[in-house]
């Protein structure tokens, strides 16, 4: 009876879908378990391919916690980190939210785009506290349990009587209760509270070793905002950049700047102090072990949103200084740039008014809640405020506020002062120390931050229970914000190494034959890659030709890449068949052409070639080996790379690839320092933005044997390798060769921290000939770190081990690392075979790129590039003078 009355209760107040309402359904569970959201739509989806998303409504704030797309006829979603959400998309979709705590409580609503909101029926999140099951009848229950609730509460009042006479008893002298009429749940929520404090402490400790006496920035550099949108090609995600929202890189133009001004503070004036940046309030403790589930520090959640709250942004950098305490600043973008009309001074001032307006409301709710936030400390410790527009003048800024008396009001009780206070904020024209002394003044109300409570901040804001990512709209997911050094370089070289094309070039995967060229780093093994995946996934056999005398490492890295195309099902009963050819020989061609012909069977024949080799003499034979291809397989499907453009067959789709996309900005400008290469086009101007600029490039000086000026090695393996344990940490990486700590791996899949460092990412390429026995190397084997010299034999056993890879620069060719070494040696300049490989070298560094160069060989370049400019400009002056003095 009591099953039927709910279910005609559920029918009155959830209408179903058949009605042509979305309704939605989760059942009540218990703290800490996952609950289960199924949302009910009046039409499937998946026929019709309507966006949809479902939002959390708690204190009047709206969450985006699922977002879900049709993306080339297949629904693509993206969710919150504690949200799982099934795959498959029809008249319902289930996810299931982790972990349930009680900020997960509230109203959860089913929304399809272009749909009518009163249509839509909200569902409701309960958590079950001791609730008593129901297996019977509901009078069954209730009488039973009516008469036990009297029993107990007569018993209760009993001993609580008991208990307050026992308390009297044991009184102290002093009138405090004894420890052991201490609520005992308080005592165990301190005692958690306590033990994470301490873990965080000591793990900020591993993190920023020289935490006490120097400046941090986290993440060490800047992140941008980018737009993305994903496709998938046979299993494989492709990222294309979309074009960039001119808010959006003015935001990071000015960020830059911000960061640059604060890198020169701390440089000099020497200050002690973490800059936060890339941070939202949700971040904060968001990711405590789950020991620690129940702490009781201070946390967003607790603090109740007022009406429109949700609405204001976060600050956009919060310093946590030695000295002067919390100081957090909200940046603007207004441009006061005009062309001296009326008409335009009066837009720019209403658009300063618009900003600081906004400013205003940001740092009053950071102060409030980063006041909330440390609200266990006794005694409170000031927040300080600061305003910064880099694009506008301080005179702006005071006749702006001179117009407008309220905002100056308002700014003057946001900044606690009485005077207009344009010294506190950071214009364009302001003086940076000058404004640095002038926010940083100590008063009398200020409370001096001790060492405990400077590290007890920067464990809660910097260390592993706060983390942040990556937000890139559009995509399935986000990387994770790195806070040191290593884990920077890591997350770069993740960044860059991941499938991104520039747009249209997925278009491409229908041509038949197409030839790419270009220089390195433009996306042609990628797109190679691709196409091989695509035909596999079509139940085609592919085949890789290689056309040198021995197996490159090119050809390892598209059969690698296939092979894993395989193992994820793709294609898990075809082949990938790597042949070689000596395209010296005709008989070698007609027996490959035999070969591919018995492979392919019924099919058609499917061929990659990925030659980047720049030779003349080559060009011609290669050009020859494809049209015999052609020939005698008319209906080949063919793709093919090299660097150069010399090297397109006749009848074939030719596209050349110039923007770079596998490299940081950083390293990329390093390469175009190179020497033209004749064949090879040049970069072009990259027309989307990069998720960073990179790490800067590290630049290391050779000693020289001052006898004969011979290049000291020995003393160059030691630089380098006081590079990778004090910068990058190499050398805890690992507690055995090619092993990666348990632990270690453990900590950072628990607490989604970004990927560590291994031996792999690191690839050492020498201008010399490199050897075992060179002092580098046995300096890296001395430390501990596991080197393989690589050659023909041996590359595919040492590029498929974790050990840090060592070659000759013209050895390896489109092998991407995090981290490359490039260390110069004896060659000459002028040798273009020297130039060539530098560039490769260089453009296989994904993240952070290390030079080892010697400053005299440097110098004289240097000195002979200049003495040949003038000469040329005498030269050209000279020519001219002389063409206009004839008659």
């Amino acid at each position: 009876m009591d099953k039927i009355l709910l279910a005609l209760f559920l029918q009155i107040v959830t209408a179903s879908p058949e009605d042509g309402n979305i309704t939605c359904t989760i059942p009540p569970v218990e703290m800490s378990q996952d609950a289960v959201l199924t949302c009910n739509f009046p039409e499937d989806l998946n026929v019709t391919k309507k966006d949809f998303a479902i939002y959390h409504y708690l204190h009047n704030n709206r969450d985006d916690i699922v977002d879900c797309w049709c993306l080339r006829g297949e629904m693509t979603c993206s969710a919150k980190p504690d949200i799982v959400y099934q795959t498959r998309v029809n008249r319902s979709f289930t996810i299931s939210i982790l972990n349930v705590s009680s900020a997960h409580t509230g109203q959860y609503a089913c929304q399809v785009a272009n749909y009518d909101p009163t249509l839509i029926r909200t569902c409701h999140l309960q958590i079950k506290f001791d609730a008593i099951e129901d297996h019977g009848n509901i009078l069954a229950v209730v009488v039973p349990v009516v008469l036990v609730g009297i029993v107990l509460l007569a018993i209760l009042v009993i001993v609580v009587m008991l208990k307050r006479r026992r308390r009297c008893r044991c009184k102290r002298e002093d009138g405090t209760q004894s420890q052991e009429d201490q609520p005992m749940i308080a005592t165990n929520d301190k005692s958690v509270t306590v033990e994470f404090q301490e873990f965080l402490l000591k793990k900020v400790r591993e993190m920023f070793p020289d935490m006490l006496n120097a400046c941090y920035f986290v993440p060490p550099i800047y992140f941008n905002k980018i737009r993305y949108k994903t496709e998938t090609v046979a299993g494989q995600v492709v990222y294309i950049p979309d074009p960039p929202d001119p808010s959006d890189v003015l935001y990071n133009q000015v960020m830059q700047k911000v960061l640059l001004c604060l890198r020169r503070i701390v440089k000099t004036k020497h200050e002690r102090m973490f800059v936060l940046t890339n941070f939202n309030y949700d971040d904060y403790l968001n990711n405590p072990d789950h020991s620690f589930i129940k702490h009781g520090l201070p946390v967003p959640a607790d603090l109740k949103k007022q009406k429109g709250d949700n609405e204001i942004g976060c600050f956009d950098f919060l310093i946590i200084h030695r000295q002067y305490g919390v100081v957090v600043g909200v940046v603007k973008t207004v441009s006061d740039k005009h062309d001296g009309s009326e008409d335009t001074k009066k837009k720019i001032d209403h658009l300063v008014v618009t900003e600081v307006s906004e400013a205003v409301l940001q740092l009053t709710k950071a102060v409030r809640m980063i006041k909330h936030l440390i609200s266990d400390q006794n005694p409170s410790l000031k927040v300080r405020q600061t305003l910064l527009l880099p694009n506008a003048e301080s005179s702006t800024l005071n006749r702006v506020l001179h117009n407008h008396p309220d905002l100056t009001q308002k700014l003057r009780k946001c900044f606690q002062t009485e005077d207009v206070p344009v010294h506190l904020c950071l214009c364009g024209d302001t003086r940076l120390i000058t404004w640095w002394e002038s926010l940083m003044n100590k008063s009398s109300d200020d409370f001096i931050m001790k060492d405990d409570l400077y590290e007890g901040l920067i464990a809660r804001f910097c260390g592993p229970a706060t983390t942040s990512a990556v937000d890139i709209p559009r995509t399935p997911d986000s990387l994770p914000l790195p806070k040191t050094l290593d884990q920077t370089v890591s997350v770069i070289g993740d960044f860059f190494d991941r499938c991104t094309l520039c747009p249209g070039m997925t278009e491409l995967l229908q041509e038949r034959r197409v030839f790419l060229s270009g220089p390195p780093g433009t996306g042609k093994t990628r797109l190679l890659g691709l196409v091989g995946r695509k035909w596999l996934s079509e139940g085609h056999v592919v085949q890789i030709v290689n056309t040198s005398t021995e197996l490159t490492s090119a050809t390892l890295q598209l059969v690698k890449i296939l092979q894993e195309a395989q193992s994820s099902d793709i294609s898990p009963n075809e082949m990938v068949v790597s042949l070689y050819c000596n395209t010296k020989r005709r008989k070698d061609i007609r027996d490959l052409i035999t070969n591919l012909k018995a492979t392919a069977g019924e099919k058609y024949v499917c061929v990659l070639v990925d030659d980047r080799e720049v030779n003349a003499e080559k060009s011609q034979r290669i050009q020859e080996f494809f049209e015999s291809l052609l020939e005698d397989l008319p209906d080949i499907n063919c793709w093919a790379s090299s660097c150069s453009t010399d090297n397109a067959p006749e009848g074939w789709r030719s596209e050349v690839l110039t923007i770079p996309i596998s490299c940081p900005p950083a390293v990329l400008r390093e390469a175009m320092k190179e020497k033209r290469i004749p064949g090879v086009p040049p970069y072009s101007e990259i027309k989307f933005t990069p998720p960073t600029e990179g790490m800067p490039v590290i630049s290391i000086p050779h000693e020289l044997c001052p006898s004969s000026r011979h290049i000291d090695y020995k003393m160059c393996g030691k630089e380098i390798l006081k590079f990778l344990s004090q910068v990058l940490r190499i050398s805890g990486i690992g507690a055995n060769p090619g092993t990666m700590d348990t632990l270690a791996l453990e900590h950072q899949r628990q607490y989604r921290q970004p990927a560590a460092l291994q031996y792999r990412d690191i690839l050492m390429l020498f201008e010399d000939d490199a050897t075992q026995f060179m002092p580098v190397v046995t300096a890296f084997k001395e430390s501990g770190i596991p080197v393989q010299i690589i050659d023909y034999k041996n590359q595919e056993d040492v590029l498929n081990s974790n050990v840090v890879v060592a070659a000759n620069a013209g050895f390896l060719c489109g092998i991407k690392r995090k981290v490359v070494i490039y260390v110069q040696g004896n060659t000459e300049p002028s040798d273009l075979s020297v130039s060539w490989n530098k560039l490769r070298s260089i453009t296989s560094c994904t993240s952070q790129l290390v030079l080892v160069f010697d400053p005299f060989k440097n110098m004289v370049n240097t000195v002979a590039e200049v003495a040949k400019n003038i000469f040329t400009n005498m030269l050209s002056a000279f020519e001219a003078s002389v063409t206009n003095t004839r008659p």
